[in-house]
């Protein structure tokens, strides 16, 4: 591999890094947002928690979970190794 092409693979890993640090923020905002949420549900009388609005609350709260599960299941770290491997 050339010096160039070596170079761009570099600034890649870079961008990847930062891209890494975003998801870490946005996971963790949506995990306290999704908290707020459940927190909120949890205080509601038993009426409106099986209420539409309650059905809804809980929806969105699952949504926010599985949404979270995703972020955390992207695997920036073994692609940066991958890439540091090709340089090699």
């Amino acid at each position: 591999m050339n010096a160039a092409r070596r170079q761009e693979i570099i600034e890649i890993i870079e961008q990847l890094q930062s891209i890494k640090t975003d998801i870490e923020a946005a996971k963790d905002a949506l995990d306290s947002v999704a908290d707020e949420e459940k927190e909120a549900f949890d205080n509601m009388p038993e009426g409106p928690q099986s209420s539409y609005r309650g059905q809804r609350m809980e929806e969105g709260i699952e949504a926010m979970q599985t949404a979270s599960s995703d972020l955390e299941d992207i695997d920036i770290d073994a692609i940066i190794e991958a890439l540091e491997e090709v340089m090699t």
